[in-house]
């Protein structure tokens, strides 16, 4: 996803979700397995995050996510 920063310990940076984030809001936390806007206090999984990028529900994101894995 090409998110800055590092992953290791806690990092701040400007949230890819949302495009009105003028200032690091969001975080990267527990060895990078979770995330959180504080913008907004969505969170949770890397599964999580990438439901909300694609803007699909759950079935839809599993959908995508194994047809990527076939690549």
């Amino acid at each position: 996803m090409g998110l800055p920063g590092q992953v290791t310990g806690h990092c701040c940076v400007r949230s890819p979700l949302r495009d009105d984030d003028r200032s690091p809001s969001f975080s990267i936390f527990a060895n990078g397995t979770r995330w959180r806007d504080h913008g907004t206090g969505q969170g949770g999984d890397s599964f999580d995050l990438y439901q909300a990028l694609t803007k699909t529900n759950a079935r839809a994101a599993w959908r995508s996510f194994i047809d990527l894995s076939r690549l």
